[in-house]
């Protein structure tokens, strides 16, 4: 990797970093993801049974326990740094992992702090830095923007790599105001590339996510 752009790129300024030390999240960085209403949101719990931290880890939990007042079938933990941290243009890199199985839906991903400044959800874009689903051998990463999106709402904007799904891998974006690249473990994987002349349909990340 000695000629990786993900690791002789530039000097970078580290402005954002969580190890998860502690017992309890950074509620400075960090809130629960809230429950809502697509897909990937209807069963986020807001509780310390399925988001915590233990021995430098941060923990997500999906099951399927019966709750109390809760009639879902379903729970799952997340968090995000909404309202908390947002930044334009730099390298992200999570190290995670996960178990598959069906109905699992793991993700890293990145969405603009103005959620609507070009449009509804995906005028206004979302980074797909990894997702992964049920038993698939491959992660994805993904951009969803208006341009690329597919009748059925799928994105043309795509890339699947296999991963090492009994260890930790690390996931990477570079984001510059021209391209973003993608990484897993250092290697690039996935360029996108703004076009020349781009509107904000094909290129609507050129504001904090």
């Amino acid at each position: 990797l000695a000629h990786s752009p993900y690791q002789q790129h530039k000097s970078w300024k580290l402005i954002f970093e969580d190890n998860f030390k502690g017992n309890s999240i950074d509620s400075t960085k960090w809130s629960y993801a809230p429950r809502w209403h697509p897909a990937w949101a209807k069963f986020l719990t807001a509780s310390t049974d399925y988001v915590w931290q233990q021995d430098g880890l941060l923990n997500l939990r999906l099951d399927n326990k019966v709750i109390p007042d809760d009639p879902l079938p379903y729970h799952s933990g997340g968090i995000q740094t909404t309202q908390k941290f947002n930044f334009k243009y730099g390298k992200v890199e999570v190290r995670a992992k996960f178990n598959q199985g069906k109905g699992s839906w793991p993700a890293i991903w990145m969405m603009p702090e103005t959620p609507h400044q070009y449009g509804d959800w995906p005028k206004s874009g979302e980074i797909d830095i990894m997702e992964h689903v049920n038993n698939e051998a491959n992660i994805h990463h993904t951009l969803h923007i208006a341009e690329a999106t597919l009748e059925d709402g799928a994105s043309k904007a795509t890339a699947a790599v296999p991963y090492n799904k009994d260890d930790y891998n690390t996931y990477g974006l570079i984001w510059e105001a021209e391209k973003m690249d993608f990484f897993v473990n250092g290697i690039l994987i996935y360029t996108y590339h703004k076009q020349e002349g781009a509107t904000s349909t094909q290129w609507p990340f050129d504001l904090p996510f």
